[in-house]
């Protein structure tokens, strides 16, 4: 009697185990279509053991240029893989059509998929993006009904060739800076110390506002077993939110940035900078520095990923622009006094770059020939402070790129940007000799490409400095406006160099290509003006230089101002960076 009652509670049991299978069955093959998210949710977590899922979209906001071009997000297929048992069973045939396909061996496969211990994007060998799909490779992969293999469509964040990398930036792990940042995320379950955040760049000082809502992901279903459940097709989970992600709209113009890129790089491999400002607002057009990176494998340590653009470096004769404004302002000299140069200044050991001296030569000329021994003697009437002054007003003491007070804190468009410097606190500023190194931007001198080229802008707006802009809106994903950043000057009305220094200093710059450094620009198709620089570095240890031009065109209406900046060129032959400036107007010119 005993063994009759045991063996019926066990049928009872065994029965009652088949209804719940068949239940759980049942919801996840046959009523799944049915459920709301939330209600999918819930069941996903209570198999949870039983499904895997692919990210195909991290939901974070994306960077458009100013015409509403994509700088970041570009769709691509890509072929996800979830490893199962189902895979290989009977399916010889379909596995060497797959790896045909994919342009692989069936042993380099095989070993591929056995080696997975969690689903992912396939990608060749070591790459560090996604292999590629074409059309044509989808639709024959997909007719396969492989288990476990899917070609859809993904999300590739930073398309190559790396569009204005540095200046977006890029994404990382970062458990204590997202600890710090987004405690209450955290604790509520929308963020976990896994997610990415901006690590660099745009993607850094936006990261706030640019934070995915929710991620597009692909769920595959498989039994306890590891094996495909047969009639439950791959889901695609994603938001239904018309608003999210959010559209950040740029200043950049990306045909603009994508030649000064292969100009820059046609030119140096060097570390070097350009920055393409509008010589109206001071919006940046084009932001490039070198050597460039891989925003999917970065090295910390090597520090590719650093925008020089943003860095201070020794200017060179690009500062006697500032002397020259701060001695026109003061009236220290008369633009017509004339000067002595005969190639050194002995009493410092100071010697002028044109070793046999300019002979007799006006203050105007020595700007346009760049003659040191003529800015030394100036530099010895003038004091530090009123140097100092000048800069300050020309934006060189300040950090330039556009700020303002956002959500109880400060908020920047540009990562880690420097500020200007002429005297470092240790340095006695006021001796003569410390001042005839100051005069030709060399000594503590220091200045970022981005403060130089907006020195232009400020020249060509009588003064006023403009702060520099890169993101000038954030937008929903349905275009409906969210937030604008406008334009904005940095200083008062009253603390500017006049509008007589700005003409006057104009008028010079044009004289630097007509008969001066820059006179290899004179055939350009542009009438130009500019100021060319080289400086005296150390370089990893050994004597290098750093070649500047800024400038502006066209003369006559202008719309560009360009700061080109090229460290350790020196080949022999001609200025590398006045070279690269030329390039980059004679395309604008076109």
């Amino acid at each position: 009697m005993d063994k009759r009652r045991i063996l019926i509670t066990l049928l009872i049991f065994t029965l009652i185990i088949g209804i719940l299978d068949f239940r759980l069955f049942w919801i996840q093959v046959i009523e799944t279509k049915s459920f709301s998210n939330k209600d999918i949710n819930l069941i996903e977590r209570s198999v949870s053991q039983r499904e895997s899922g692919v990210v195909l979209s991290l939901g974070r906001g994306q960077f458009y240029d100013r015409n509403g071009e994509p700088l970041t997000g570009r769709k691509v297929n890509v072929l996800a893989v979830f490893p199962n048992d189902s895979h290989f069973q009977g399916n010889d045939k379909k596995i060497n059509t797959l790896s045909d396909i994919l342009g692989v061996t069936v042993q380099e496969w095989t070993d591929y998929f056995n080696s997975m211990k969690e689903p992912e994007i396939w990608s060749k060998s070591t790459a560090s993006t996604p292999y590629i799909l074409s059309n044509k490779q989808v639709e024959n992969i997909n007719e396969l009904n492989l288990p476990g293999i899917q070609a859809v469509e993904y999300e590739l964040r930073y398309p190559e060739p790396y569009l204005a990398s540095h200046l977006i930036g890029f994404i990382g792990e970062n458990p204590s800076r997202i600890q710090q940042l987004y405690p209450s995320e955290i604790e509520n379950g929308e963020m976990t110390l896994k997610t990415q955040i901006g690590a660099s760049g745009l993607e850094k000082t936006l990261d706030f506002h640019i934070q995915s809502v929710e991620d597009i992901s692909l769920s595959f279903f498989t039994d306890g077993k590891s094996k495909a459940i047969s009639g439950l097709d791959l889901r695609l989970v994603q938001s239904n939110n018309p608003f999210y992600p959010l559209k950040v709209n740029t200043t950049i113009h990306k045909d603009i940035q994508q030649n000064v890129e292969r100009i820059l790089d046609a030119h140096t491999t060097e570390k070097s900078a350009v920055v393409v400002l509008d010589s109206i607002n001071a919006d940046v057009l084009a932001m490039v520095s070198r050597p460039n990176y891989d925003p999917y494998d970065v090295s910390m340590s090597i520090g590719d990923w650093s925008n020089l653009t943003l860095k201070a470096h020794t200017p060179g004769s690009i500062f006697k622009t500032i002397v020259a404004a701060a001695a026109l302002e003061n009236n220290i000299v008369h633009p017509k006094e004339e000067f002595e140069c005969n190639g050194h200044l002995g009493k410092y050991g100071f010697t002028c770059w044109r070793k046999e001296g300019h002979g007799t030569i006006t203050f105007e000329e020595a700007f346009a020939q760049s003659c040191n021994i003529t800015f030394a003697k100036v530099m010895e009437r003038m004091s530090a402070d009123v140097l100092e002054e000048t800069f300050k007003k020309l934006g060189g003491l300040q950090k330039n790129g556009w700020y303002q007070s956002l959500d109880d804190h400060v908020f920047t468009q540009f990562d880690h940007e420097e500020v200007g410097l002429i005297f470092s606190n240790h340095t006695l500023k006021n001796d003569d000799g410390v001042k005839a190194q100051t005069s030709i931007g060399q000594r503590d001198v220091r200045m970022t490409p981005l403060q130089a080229a907006n020195l232009i802008v400020t020249i060509l707006n009588q003064g006023v400095i403009k702060q520099p802009r890169v993101v000038k809106e954030i937008r929903y994903q349905n275009d409906s406006f969210k937030q604008a950043f406008e334009a904005q000057n940095l200083n008062s009305d009253e603390y500017k160099i006049s509008m007589d220094t700005s003409y006057k200093l104009m008028q010079w710059m044009e004289k630097v290509v007509l008969d001066g450094t820059g006179k290899s620009l004179i055939n350009n198709t542009w009438k130009l003006a500019g100021k060319s620089g080289t400086a005296e570095v150390v370089v990893d240890g050994l004597d290098g230089e750093n070649q500047w031009f800024i400038g502006y065109g066209p003369v006559e209406n202008p719309k560009y101002a360009i700061a080109v900046f090229v460290q350790n060129p020196y080949e022999g032959g001609q200025h590398k960076a006045t070279k690269i400036f030329g390039e980059i107007m004679e395309w604008l010119a076109k």
